[in-house]
């Protein structure tokens, strides 16, 4: 996951509420302004249905195995099932199913293959650092550039994830 499931341009905020007891809160909230784009976090397949708690909610089978839920969206971008492709705007935040009556916010739940469901906060804080860092660098430098290289920034990416996989496994 190398994209922000929220626009970061509308500054989402969120929190580490993940609770994995039974009847517990199963992702994270990511608040941002009511029509704010929710983006396809990974290439994979894509389904929308209606749900009582979820309200109006997306399912994406990564093609990396890794599944994703988005839910209380106010719309959605586009017919479903369909192809996506990370970035691409899927639907925009709300508060359908059982968030209304709170503030707009998209719900956010992640499994991955090997570990099944994990709390998604620190993948989140990771790559909104990655976001506003990208954000700066395209505002800031435009003719120079972030100084690395195609290799350089793969590297980077490829010690990021090494990390995040060792601080997953040590936890």
């Amino acid at each position: 996951m190398e994209c922000f499931p929220v626009d970061v341009r509308t500054n989402p905020r969120f929190s580490d509420s993940f609770d994995p007891r039974p009847g517990g809160h199963r992702g994270t909230d990511i608040f941002a302004p009511r029509g704010s784009v929710v983006l396809a976090v990974e290439e994979g397949d894509a389904r929308t249905e209606q749900d009582p708690k979820g309200g109006t909610v997306i399912y994406l089978q990564a093609k990396s195995g890794a599944k994703y839920y988005y839910a209380h969206l106010d719309t959605l971008i586009d017919r479903f099932p369909r192809h996506v492709y990370e970035g691409d705007g899927i639907g925009t935040v709300g508060t359908t199913g059982n968030a209304q009556g709170t503030d707009p916010h998209l719900h956010f739940q992640m499994w991955l293959p090997s570990l099944g469901l994990v709390n998604p906060y620190h993948e989140l804080e990771r790559v909104a650092a990655l976001d506003h860092d990208a954000d700066e660098v395209s505002e800031g430098n435009e003719e120079e550039g972030d100084g690395l290289s195609e290799t350089g920034r793969g590297l980077l990416i490829a010690a990021l994830l090494l990390a995040w996989g060792l601080w997953w496994a040590l936890t």
